[in-house]
C-alpha cells in the first residue's frame, strides 16, 4: 500500500508565539546553571582546569600551575569501551511472515548507519553524555534526491533544550517541549526558504538592531562562546551575528492535544488519518479492521527567528515521539543530567595543586645569613637558587651563613597526590585493571572481580547508551518503512569478510496483464521489533570461551571435533581466520559456504541444508522399515513354503497309509473270498 503522508499545512492546534518565545527563555533560565557546569566539565577534559585566580595567586608564591589531567584518559577509556563494543541495531519480526523479512530491515538500519557516517555521530553523541551527561542524536528526512532520505543528525549538547518540568528522556506524555538552536548562515537560510528569505533578511535587520533586544531571550550561551572562539566578533547578540550574517533560528518541536482519527489494520498497524491525504486515508481505511477517535497528544514542530514564525506545521514523522534521541549520562535529583567528569573534578583539581606545590618544594631552600656575613645578601640568595652557585663570604664568616633544604616537604604533597589519583580511579570506574595498565592483582580469578566491580559503575552509563542505540533504531525502522516505498536495491556488505552482495526490496512481480501479482520483500508493510545485538565480548570473555571449547577437544567424540574448532576459530582474532575456517570445513566434511552471500542467503543455504539433511534422515529410515519389511516377508515366504511343503508331505503320507490299508483290506477280502470258497469245495467232496 504506497501511502504518502500529507504537508499539514495549518491544520491541527497552534501554540501562540509569544508562548513558544516564553518557552525558550524559560528552558534558558532553568539550564543556566547545568550548562555552566557542564561547560566546566568539557574545560576539564580538554585540560583547562586552572580557574584564573588560581592560577595568579601560584604564580605570587612563585609556583609553576601544573596540570595533571587525569580526566582525559579516563573519558576516553570510556568512550572507547562503548566504541569497542557498539552493538548493531538488528530488527525481529513479530510473525513467521514479518521475520523473512527482518533480515531485510537490519540490512536497512545498517545502511542508513552507514550512508550517514551513523557510527561517528553516534560515538559524538556518546562522547557528549560521557562529559556533560547528555549528548543528541536526531532522525529526518532528506529532500536530497542524490541522497539517502532518512538521515540521522548529531545535535551537539549546548544547541539542545527542553522543558524544565520535565526530564533529559524526552518522553512526550511528559514533556512538553524540545527545541534545538544551532547558528546558520543566513544565504544558506534563504536559499532553502526562497518562499520568505526576504521576510527572513528583514527580520535579521531588525534583530540585529534595537528592537532585538525587546525579546525575553538570553544574550550569551555556550554555543555564543564557540562562535567567538571560532571567529572574533564584535558584539553578538542571540539571533544574529552581523559581521558573518549568520542567524540562530529555534526549531521547536511541543506537544498539544487533540482529537484524532486512527485506523486500525489486520497486520497489527495503526495509522493517523489526519497525517495522509484523502485518497489515502480511504485507501487506508478500506483495508482497516476498526476505525476510531481517541484524545490524544501530538506534535507540532515551529521554526521562528526572533517572533517572525517561519513555518509551523504537524510532525511529519510516522512515529509518536520526539525525533530527538536523548544518551543521558547520570541524572542529579532535579532531573539534570551530568557525566563522569563531574564527580572526580575536585580530585583532579587537588591532585594538581599538590603536584604544582611538590614540584616547587623539591628544589626548594631557604637561607639563613647573618648581618655582614656577605657583601651583598640579594646576590648570595640568587647564587644559592642555582645548581653550581658561588657565595662569597667575608673572612671567617663561612659560619654564618646556612642554607636549609625543604625537598622532604615534597614527599607528604606527592602522598596526598597519589591518594587523590587512587579516588579518581575508584570513583569513575577506569582502574589500573580496566584500562590494562600495570597492577598489584596477580591472580586471573582477583583480576576478572577487580574488573567486574570497575565495570560495574560503568554500567548504568553504558546502558542507557544502549537503551538511546535501541530507541534510535525504533525511530529509524519507522522512517525507513515511510519512505523505502518503492523497489530498491540494497548493497550488502559482509561485516566479516567485506564482500558486497545485493538484494531487492519491495520487488513487485508483474503479470502477463501487466498487474501486479505480488511484492516480495515488503518492507512497508512488515511489523517488527527493534533489537540490540548479542551482548558485548570483550577479550576476557572471549579467551574464556575459546579456552573452554579447546579443552573440550580432547574428550569430545570424533564427530564433534570439527563443529568445536570451528567454533573457536571464529571466537579467535588470529590472521586470515576465514581461510582457517574453510579449510577446517574441508577437512571435516562441513559445509563452506560461500562468502559472496547476504547473511539471509546464508542462513537460507543453512536452513536447506538442514531440511535436506532431516529428508535424508527420513529416508534412510524408510529405507531400513522396508528392507526389514522385505526380509520379514522373505522369511514369512520361506516358512509359508515350508509348512505347505510339510502339509503336502502330510497328506502324500495319508494318502499311501489310505492306499495301504485299501490294500490291505481288500487282500483280506480276497483272502475271506478264497477261504469260503476252499470250504465250499470240502463240503462238496
Amino acid at each position: 500500500m504506497g501511502l504518502t503522508r500529507n504537508s499539514g499545512g495549518d491544520r491541527g492546534t497552534k501554540v501562540d508565539i509569544n508562548r513558544l518565545l516564553a518557552w525558550v527563555a524559560e528552558a534558558h533560565t532553568s539550564h543556566r546553571d547545568w550548562r555552566a557546569e557542564s561547560w566546566e566539565d568539557y574545560e576539564f577534559r580538554d585540560g583547562a582546569q586552572w580557574p584564573h585566580l588560581a592560577a595568579e595567586l601560584l604564580k605570587e608564591k612563585r609556583i609553576k600551575p601544573i596540570t595533571a589531567n587525569r580526566i582525559f584518559p579516563i573519558v576516553n577509556f570510556i568512550h572507547g569501551w562503548f566504541i569497542n563494543n557498539q552493538r548493531d541495531i538488528v530488527a525481529k519480526g513479530r510473525t513467521k511472515k514479518d521475520n523473512d523479512v527482518a533480515q531485510f530491515m537490519s540490512e536497512a538500519l545498517m545502511c542508513v548507519r552507514d550512508q550517514n557516517m551513523g557510527d561517528k555521530k553516534i560515538a559524538d553523541a556518546v562522547l557528549d553524555q560521557i562529559i556533560t551527561g547528555f549528548g543528541c542524536m536526531k532522525v529526518g528526512i532528506s529532500n536530497d534526491p542524490r541522497r539517502e532520505p532518512v538521515t540521522l543528525e548529531r545535535l551537539p549538547w549546548h544547541t539542545v533544550w527542553w522543558d524544565p518540568y520535565s526530564d533529559p528522556f524526552m518522553d512526550e506524555q511528559n514533556c512538553r517541549f524540545v527545541f534545538s538552536a544551532a547558528w546558520k548562515d543566513l544565504d544558506v537560510l534563504c536559499d532553502f526558504m526562497p518562499h520568505c528569505a526576504n521576510d527572513l533578511k528583514e527580520q535579521f535587520g531588525y534583530l540585529s538592531g534595537v528592537g532585538g533586544g525587546d525579546l525575553p531571550i538570553m544574550q550569551d550561551d555556550e554555543s555564543t562562546m564557540i562562535e567567538e572562539v571560532q571567529r572574533m566578533m564584535g558584539q553578538p547578540g542571540y539571533w544574529t551575528d552581523s559581521e558573518r550574517r549568520r542567524v540562530r533560528p529555534v526549531e521547536m518541536w511541543y506537544s498539544v492535544t487533540e482529537e484524532g482519527l486512527f485506523a486500525k489494520t489486520r497486520n497489527g498497524r495503526t495509522y493517523d488519518l489526519d497525517a495522509y491525504e484523502p485518497q489515502d486515508q480511504l485507501a487506508i481505511i478500506r483495508e482497516a479492521s476498526e476505525v476510531l477517535t481517541a484524545q490524544v497528544k501530538k506534535l507540532r514542530v515551529c521554526m521562528f527567528l526572533g517572533d517572525y514564525v517561519i513555518y509551523d506545521i504537524p510532525s511529519p514523522m510516522p512515529f509518536i515521539g520526539y525525533p530527538h534521541v536523548p544518551f543521558v549520562g547520570y541524572v542529579d535529583r532535579f532531573g539534570r543530567p551530568f557525566g563522569a567528569p563531574r564527580q572526580i573534578k575536585e580530585q583532579n583539581m587537588e591532585l594538581n595543586k599538590r603536584r604544582s606545590y611538590a614540584l616547587a618544594r623539591v628544589n626548594d631552600r631557604r637561607i639563613f645569613i647573618e648581618n655582614k656575613a656577605v657583601e651583598d645578601p640579594f646576590r648570595a640568595h640568587a647564587e644559592a637558587g642555582k645548581l653550581d652557585g658561588l657565595i662569597v663570604t667575608k673572612e671567617n664568616k663561612i659560619d654564618r651563613v646556612r642554607i636549609q633544604e625543604l625537598g622532604d616537604l615534597a614527599s607528604p604533597q606527592l602522598a596526598f597526590a597519589e591518594h587523590s589519583e587512587r579516588e579518581i580511579k575508584e570513583i569513575s570506574g577506569a582502574g589500573d585493571e580496566s584500562m590494562g595498565y600495570q597492577t598489584a592483582v596477580q591472580s586471573g580469578s582477583a583480576l576478572d572481580k577487580k574488573q567486574a566491580s570497575q565495570s560495574t559503575v560503568l554500567a548504568s552509563l553504558l546502558e542507557n547508551s544502549y537503551q538511546a542505540l535501541q530507541r534510535l533504531g525504533e525511530k529509524t525502522s519507522a522512517l525507513i518503512q515511510d519512505t523505502w516505498t518503492s523497489e530498491k536495491a540494497l548493497r550488502v556488505t559482509d561485516r566479516m569478510s567485506g564482500v558486497e552482495a545485493f538484494v531487492k526490496l519491495n520487488e513487485a512481480v508483474i503479470g502477463e496483464a501487466g498487474e501486479v501479482i505480488e511484492v516480495r520483500n515488503d518492507i512497508t508493510q512488515a511489523n517488527f521489533d527493534i533489537k540490540l545485538a548479542s551482548v558485548e565480548m570483550t577479550d576476557t570473555m572471549r579467551e574464556k570461551n575459546m579456552d573452554l571449547i579447546f579443552s573440550s577437544l580432547n574428550k569430545a567424540p570424533a564427530e564433534a571435533i570439527g563443529p568445536l574448532l570451528s567454533l573457536g576459530l571464529e571466537l579467535s582474532d588470529i590472521p586470515e581466520k576465514d581461510r582457517w575456517l574453510k579449510q577446517v570445513k574441508a577437512a571435516t566434511g562441513a559445509s563452506v559456504l560461500d562468502d559472496n552471500l547476504t547473511r539471509a542467503e546464508r542462513d537460507e543455504i543453512e536452513r536447506t541444508d538442514a531440511e535436506q539433511a532431516k529428508r535424508r534422515q527420513d529416508e534412510d529410515h524408510i529405507l531400513k522399515v522396508q528392507t526389514a519389511q522385505v526380509e520379514n516377508r522373505k522369511t514369512e515366504a520361506e516358512a509359508e513354503k515350508l509348512r505347505a511343503e510339510a502339509v503336502a508331505a502330510l497328506k502324500e503320507a495319508d494318502a499311501h497309509k489310505q492306499k495301504v490299508d485299501q490294500d490291505g483290506f481288500k487282500i483280506g477280502q480276497d483272502a475271506f473270498k478264497n477261504l469260503n470258497s476252499g470250504a465250499g469245495n470240502a463240503e462238496t467232496r
